[in-house]
C-alpha cells in the first residue's frame, strides 16, 4: 500500500487516494456482506453512531497517513506510521485505565528509542549528510 501511494503521489493528491481507497473498500465490503447475508447497517442507533464515528476517524487517519507519505520519504513515513502500537498502549493506559507491567512499559520505551534512531530526526541528530 505504501509503495502504491508513493507512486501515485506525483499525479494525485492524498485526498483523492484516500477517497478511492474508501470507495473500493466499501464496494468490496458490501459485496462480502451481500454474499454472506450480513446486514450492512445496524438497526440500533448507538451502534450506528459508533460505526459512523469509526468511519469518520478512519478516513481522517488514512488522510493523515497518505499525506505523511506524500510529504516525506517513504522510508521515514513508514517508520513514523508504524508507531501505532506504542501510542495505542499509552492511550489505553490514559483513557481505558489499563494496567501494564513494568516489562511492557520498558519494551514500549525501547521501541520508541529504536524508532528515533531509525528515523534520525534532524533536531536530535546532525542534519548534514556524510
Amino acid at each position: 500500500m505504501y509503495l502504491c501511494v508513493s507512486l501515485l503521489k506525483k499525479e494525485y493528491s492524498s485526498i483523492q487516494i484516500v477517497n478511492m481507497r474508501m470507495i473500493v473498500g466499501f464496494i468490496f465490503n458490501s459485496f462480502f456482506c451481500k454474499i454472506n447475508d450480513i446486514s450492512i447497517y445496524s438497526k440500533e442507533a448507538p451502534y450506528l453512531k459508533l460505526l459512523i464515528l469509526r468511519g469518520l476517524l478512519g478516513g481522517i487517519s488514512m488522510t493523515c497517513v497518505f499525506t505523511c507519505l506524500t510529504l516525506m520519504k517513504i522510508s521515514d513515513g513508514v517508520v513514523m506510521i508504524n508507531t501505532n502500537p506504542i501510542w495505542t498502549n499509552f492511550l489505553a493506559i490514559c483513557f481505558l485505565g489499563e494496567h501494564f507491567s513494568k516489562k511492557s512499559l520498558l519494551f514500549c520505551l525501547v521501541s520508541f528509542i529504536g524508532i528515533v534512531f531509525v528515523s534520525r530526526p534532524s533536531f536530535l541528530f546532525d542534519s548534514s549528510e556524510n
